[in-house]
């Protein structure tokens, strides 16, 4: 797989994310946590994930990212 497909999918996202306007709500996450987001429907989820997505951008992190995978072709940073 080409990784300037994945590079190009994960800059436009940021970009789309880092436009949604949000009203911050307070978000207590460890920087290197693992972190599994469960509820219903609408229960804002999503929201929580913009949110923290936004806060890393304005620090400056623009994210290394590292797809796991069996396939040891995805397994590289993109």
């Amino acid at each position: 797989m080409d990784k300037e497909i994945f590079r190009t999918i994960i800059s436009e996202n940021q970009e789309y994310i880092g436009s949604i306007p949000l009203v911050e709500r307070p978000l207590d996450l460890e920087e290197y946590g693992n972190y599994v987001f469960v509820g219903v429907r609408q229960a804002g989820k999503s929201y929580l994930l913009y949110q923290r997505v936004q806060q890393l951008l304005a620090e400056g992190k623009d994210g290394c990212y590292r797809l796991r995978s069996h396939n040891s072709s995805l397994s590289q940073h993109v």
